[in-house]
């Protein structure tokens, strides 16, 4: 497995995920400091703070 540290600090990137057998559960991540979430109920989905998820 590589060490994706140093290329993460440098896009400013941030990730907090449940896996479970190679599957996303639930997520929420930053990059360039804009927090978005991958909810449980749709985990490919993207939701932005403030987003009601129903999209455009």
């Amino acid at each position: 497995m590589r060490d994706l540290s140093k290329a993460t600090a440098k896009k400013d990137k941030h990730n907090f995920a449940l896996i479970s057998l190679g599957q996303r559960i639930v997520d929420s991540d930053s990059e360039g400091g804009i927090w978005h979430k991958h909810p449980f109920t749709s985990p490919e989905s993207h939701e932005f703070e403030g987003d009601t998820g129903a999209g455009p």
